[in-house]
């Protein structure tokens, strides 16, 4: 686990923390969902959709910049292949719901 703690975060609260707007607004088109709006009310319409994808397909719009901005305040490893990031983060960072769990597998 990493140093902050052992608590984890949704991938919603994630987004909200390290994504920036556009990365926001393709996973919103992703869903074909609305594509305006400030990136809180985008993040608020992502909410009932998240759990249908698999988190490693969410934190694929991310830059590798916001992953690492993410592995390096949970104190993670910084240097590897984008994928490599994505699955630090999964495994470290994000809570899954039960739904997420199943989809997961």
């Amino acid at each position: 686990m990493s140093s902050k703690g052992s608590s984890k975060i949704s991938i919603i609260q994630f987004l909200d923390n390290y994504a920036n707007k556009d990365e926001v607004l393709e996973i919103s088109r992703s869903f074909d969902l609305a594509v305006s709006g400030t990136k809180k009310e985008l993040l608020d319409g992502l909410t009932p959709s998240i759990s249908t994808k698999k988190p490693e397909e969410i934190l694929e719009y991310l830059s590798k910049d916001s992953l690492k901005d993410a592995c390096r305040f949970y104190s993670l490893p910084l240097s590897s292949l984008k994928t490599d990031l994505i699955d630090r983060i999964v495994h470290n960072v994000l809570s899954m719901s039960s739904k997420e769990k199943i989809i997961k597998k």
